[in-house]
């Protein structure tokens, strides 16, 4: 359902702005995990592995302005794109949160 989709993207908008204001927060200061912050490296971290998932399912547009849904397109696309950057930075998040 594209509201569905349109809910977990503003999700993704929120835990983005979370993180720009949070990991330079915690370099520079430091602060002592508490279960607050450490929900919340969970939820992060949970949404945006939800969001690597999501992203090998959601149509791509392709030259010419066509909607491409075909998953092994959408996959390559994905996998040849945003994939390996995605998968370095939620690798470093899961660390975080399992390090806590």
């Amino acid at each position: 359902d594209c509201r569905v989709r349109i809910v977990f993207d503003l999700l993704t908008l929120a835990a983005l702005i979370y993180d720009a204001f949070s990991v330079p927060f915690a370099l520079a200061w430091q602060p002592p995990a508490s279960p607050i912050l450490i929900t919340a490296g969970w939820v992060i971290a949970s949404t945006w592995t939800v969001d690597m998932a999501l992203n090998f399912n959601t149509g791509v547009f392709i030259e010419g302005g066509k909607l491409e849904m075909r998953r092994v397109v959408v996959c390559v696309r994905y996998l040849r794109s945003w994939f390996l950057f995605d998968f370095v930075v939620n690798s470093f998040d899961w660390l975080l949160v399992m390090s806590d």
